[in-house]
This record gives C-alpha cells, sequence and structure tokens, in this order.
C-alpha cells in the first residue's frame, strides 16, 4: 500500500452513503483496505473502495438510501 492515499472511514461512509461501522466491518472482512492511522482508521482510496458495494440489510443503510430518493423524486 506504499504511495497509496487513504481516507477517513467516515468520508467513505458519506461516499457510499452508509454508516461509518458499515465501513469498519468491511475492513474487519477484508472487503476494504483499511489501516489504523493513530487514533482512527483510513480506508486505502484503491480498486477496493471503488468495487465495494454497501450490502442493504437494512437499518440506518437502509432509511438513509430511501431519504435520498424521496428527496430526488421531491426536486
Amino acid at each position: 500500500m506504499a504511495g497509496t492515499d487513504f481516507i477517513s472511514t467516515a468520508e467513505v461512509a458519506r461516499r457510499k452513503g452508509c454508516t461509518g461501522m458499515a465501513v469498519r466491518n468491511a475492513i474487519q472482512r477484508g472487503d476494504l483496505n483499511g489501516r489504523k492511522l493513530g487514533p482512527v482508521w483510513a480506508v486505502a482510496d484503491d480498486e477496493s473502495l471503488a468495487a465495494w458495494q454497501v450490502k442493504e440489510t437494512g437499518g440506518r443503510t437502509h432509511r438513509q438510501n430511501r431519504d435520498a430518493e424521496i428527496a430526488n423524486e421531491e426536486a
């Protein structure tokens, strides 16, 4: 991962429309390349991030996507 840019889990969550916990879980599963930088987790901005899709299992992720769809319909 030398020379790789890293972004915060919060930024990944914002981009992908999920929670920070979903991002950290993906790191633990090995779906995303992440590492601990001091007290925070960061994710490599690489192919694994581009390919990673949030699993729609309900809860907050599902609500965020539904709310975004409603907002788009109202616009």
